[in-house]
């Protein structure tokens, strides 16, 4: 079959609108994988006291002592947030993203 100038144009335009749509899809994955690492940040801030899946209950067996012993959590205890390989590509691509605009404003400053 013959290409016509016609065919191009319908399939530049597929292919625009393709692309229309992988972009709001990007900003939707990367919203919802915003909003579980800030779940899950919000989900070891209140379960630290008495335990959690990561670490353990071990808290509520401590029934007789009322101790309150401070928890720190690192990256490595995100599994959920840590499980999503695009998750961790946009950090870094934001990251990159950040030291530049940090070496830009010194550049134009000096």
């Amino acid at each position: 079959p013959k290409v016509t100038k016609k065919m191009l144009k319908e399939a530049e335009q597929e292919l625009y609108n393709l692309l229309l749509k992988k972009k709001q899809l990007d900003r939707n994955l990367i919203s919802t994988e915003s909003a579980i690492y800030d779940f899950e940040t919000s989900y070891f801030e209140n379960s630290g006291q008495d335990g959690n899946i990561v670490h353990g209950f071990e808290g509520y067996l401590n029934t007789g002592r009322h101790e309150r012993r401070q928890f720190h959590f690192t990256d490595a205890d995100r599994i959920f947030s840590q499980s999503s390989a695009t998750f961790k590509k946009a950090q870094e691509a934001r990251i990159a993203a950040a030291m530049q605009d940090s070496d830009s404003d010194s550049s134009v400053a000096s």
